[in-house]
C-alpha cells in the first residue's frame, strides 16, 4: 500500500513498528518481575510510570480519528495520569491502568478498525495481552 500524508489511511505494520512493540515490552516485564533498579527506584513505581507513559502514548494515538475517539484519548489520558498521583497501593493502581488498557484496545478493534491493519490489529492484541499479564503479576505481588 502506498504511504500517505493523512494518518487516518490504513498502512501496512513494519519490522520497524514490531520491534518498537516487542522492546517495549522489555521495562514491563523487567518491573513486572520486581529486578532492581538503580537511583533508589523500585520496580513497582517504575512499572506505574512507564504503564502511564504507555497508555497515554497510546491514548494519544485516537485523536485523530474522530470527535468520541478524541474524548475518549483525553479521559483514557487523564484517568491514567490520575492513577499515577493517586494514594492508592501499586495492585490497585496496576488493576485500574489494566482495565484502561482493555478499554483502549476494545475502542481501537471496535470504532477504529477501518483505520488500522490487520496486523497492527494483531500485534496491538498481542501486545496488549502481554502488558496485562504483566499487570496481573503486578496486582498479585
Amino acid at each position: 500500500m502506498e504511504k500517505s500524508a493523512d494518518p487516518c489511511v490504513r498502512r501496512s505494520l513494519t519490522r520497524v513498528d514490531l520491534s518498537l512493540g516487542v522492546l517495549g515490552l522489555i521495562p514491563f516485564i523487567y518491573t513486572a518481575l520486581l529486578l532492581p533498579l538503580p537511583w533508589g527506584i523500585t520496580a513497582e513505581q517504575a512499572f506505574v510510570a512507564y504503564s502511564v507513559i504507555i497508555l497515554t502514548f497510546l491514548a494519544g494515538t485516537l485523536w485523530q480519528i474522530d470527535t468520541p475517539s478524541s474524548l475518549v484519548s483525553n479521559l483514557v489520558a487523564l484517568s491514567a495520569v490520575f492513577v499515577m498521583l493517586s494514594p492508592f497501593t501499586t495492585s490497585t493502581r496496576a488493576l485500574i491502568l489494566m482495565v484502561l488498557y482493555l478499554f483502549i484496545l476494545a475502542w481501537e478493534l471496535l470504532r477504529c478498525r477501518a483505520h488500522y491493519s490487520i496486523t497492527y490489529q494483531s500485534m496491538r492484541c498481542a501486545l496488549t495481552m502481554v502488558v496485562v499479564l504483566c499487570h496481573g503479576l503486578m496486582i498479585n505481588q
